[in-house]
Parts: C-alpha cells; structure tokens; sequence
C-alpha cells in the first residue's frame, strides 16, 4: 500500500521537476532511469 502511495509521490515530484526543467530552458534533459 504504502510503496504504492510513494510511487505515485515520485512519479508525480519527478513529472514536475521536468516540467520546472523545461521552463527554465536547463541543459539537455537527462533520460530517466
């Protein structure tokens, strides 16, 4: 149960730190793991 909620949590954290990444125009993206 609980490593579910994580993983919706990371999913989500990691969607928006891409996001945040675009708009800044950072560095080529890195691909995810």
């Amino acid at each position: 149960m609980w490593s579910l909620v994580l993983l919706i949590i990371a999913y989500k954290a990691g969607y928006n730190v891409l996001e945040v990444l675009k708009r800044v125009s950072a560095p080529p993206p890195i691909p995810p793991p």
